[in-house]
């Protein structure tokens, strides 16, 4: 698992622009699946078919994005400085002081840098930064940056992938590169491990934005049950307990909205008869994952919820432990071998 999410996490794919990552993934899936293909949007679909007789084996979707949040050029400054907007959620916080990559005519690195504290009036001291205090610098002229960079080109966090104690790690795009990892390692355990449905595996695009890829991947595709696999808050200091599971304890399921009751159902029996340990998310509002997209596709999809337990969400130290992604992908095809899954038959217009 170490090597997938290193490999995984070492490719930016930003919010619709996945090519790069989704390349990744296809590499990855291809000997692990009976089907595979890129569709026109960029979603990556693996089909691994199960051991039941024809007639008797459920579509089940699992779905993990691709996208992850970074930065666009908006403006190129005097002096060769770059301004930034946000492509998705990103915490503008975090960024003085960080090293970003620009997706130009080639790959250039910059420094993001804003007004010292020398500099700054008692006032604004204690003001959070604002996206038109923050430049990234390239270290060039301003003609050579006009000739490499356009506005419009991709800003992405750093990809060190950085080995903490014991089996946590901590690297940008775990969300939902993590998710794809879970997928992945549950294609790997279904080469050697019964399972009576087919397992389709869906590495969506535009999740952090739009959506697009959920959509049109569930309404091609018709899974009669779903899998959204996403990151949960991740539990330490100054997380709610309440919003938040802890790391090294496996992955979650979630009660509530985009959780369909046999669907929970079917997935704590999984994890009891399969030995596998999970947690309780309860979210009642909407929640913010493909599964809104999913489960409102054609005339309905059973759907829930999987997390991987991640500290530090949105930001370039995302942390996580490698077990609860295996484990994850363990409930995966136990859900896949599930007598008791609620399919949901066509409807007869």
């Amino acid at each position: 698992m170490n090597e997938l999410l290193k490999e995984l996490t070492s490719t930016v794919g930003l919010t619709g622009s996945e090519a790069p990552a989704a390349e990744v993934v296809r590499k990855l899936w291809e000997p692990l699946v009976d089907e595979l293909r890129v569709d026109r949007v960029g979603n990556v679909i693996g089909i691994k078919r199960g051991d039941a007789p024809d007639g008797e084996r459920h579509r089940l979707a699992a779905i993990g994005h691709l996208d992850q949040i970074g930065m666009m050029v908006y403006s190129i400054e005097s002096g060769g400085f770059l301004r930034l907007q946000m492509v998705g959620g990103v915490d503008k916080r975090i960024l003085p002081g960080q090293i970003l990559t620009v997706f130009g005519t080639e790959l250039l690195r910059g420094v993001v840098g804003a007004t010292p504290p020398h500099l700054q009036s008692p006032g604004d001291r204690d003001k959070v930064v604002g996206w038109d205090d923050l430049f990234l610098d390239l270290g060039l002229p301003e003609d050579e940056v006009r000739k490499k960079v356009r506005v419009g080109d991709a800003v992405a966090y750093p990809t060190e992938y950085t080995e903490l104690n014991g089996d946590y790690r901590a690297v940008a795009g775990c969300d939902d590169r993590s998710a794809v990892a879970a997928i992945t390692w549950a294609l790997k355990v279904a080469q050697r491990q019964r399972h009576s449905h087919d397992i389709y595996a869906i590495a969506s695009v535009q999740e952090e934005w739009t959506g697009l890829g959920a959509i049109i991947s569930t309404y091609t595709e018709e899974p009669n049950v779903a899998i959204v696999v996403d990151v949960d808050q991740g539990r330490h200091e100054g997380v709610p307990e309440k919003d938040s599971i802890e790391l090294n304890k496996g992955p979650s399921i979630t009660y509530g909205l985009n959780g369909h009751p046999g669907m929970v159902e079917a997935a704590e029996k999984a994890a009891k008869d399969g030995g596998i340990t999970t947690q309780k998310l309860f979210w009642p509002s909407p929640y913010g994952t493909d599964g809104a997209q999913v489960e409102t596709s054609r005339a309905g999809v059973p759907t829930i919820n999987l997390g991987v337990p991640l500290r530090y969400m949105h930001s370039t130290v995302e942390t996580l432990h490698l077990d609860d992604l295996k484990n994850l992908g363990r409930l995966i095809v136990a859900m896949a071998d599930s007598a008791e899954l609620p399919v949901i038959e066509p409807v007869e217009w």
